[in-house]
């Protein structure tokens, strides 16, 4: 998806299903790559992601981010990236 120089994984896990994204961008963070594309909803705090919502006041669900197996203990404004990692964004209730 998209061009650029460096491509990052995207994993979105749910119950019912997984879908992998390749996405290609030039920006510097992965929460910038993510809306280049739409793909979450709004840059400073996204509840849905590729059009799955993860509401924590409608039912207290959540985007947990991994960079691999490695929870990320930083919001995805803060991931910079450089090509090459594999994301996984795990739907948690």
């Amino acid at each position: 998806m998209g061009e650029g120089t460096k491509i990052i994984s995207v994993t979105i896990e749910t119950p019912e299903k997984v879908i992998t994204l390749s996405v290609h961008t030039d920006m510097s963070t992965l929460g910038a790559a993510l809306y280049e594309y739409r793909l979450i909803n709004d840059i400073s705090f996204f509840d849905e992601l590729n059009g799955i919502e993860a509401s924590w006041e409608k039912d207290n669900a959540y985007w947990a981010v991994y960079n691999g197996d490695e929870y990320l203990n930083v919001g995805v404004n803060e991931t910079n990236i450089s090509g090459g990692e594999h994301f996984r964004f795990v739907y948690t209730k």
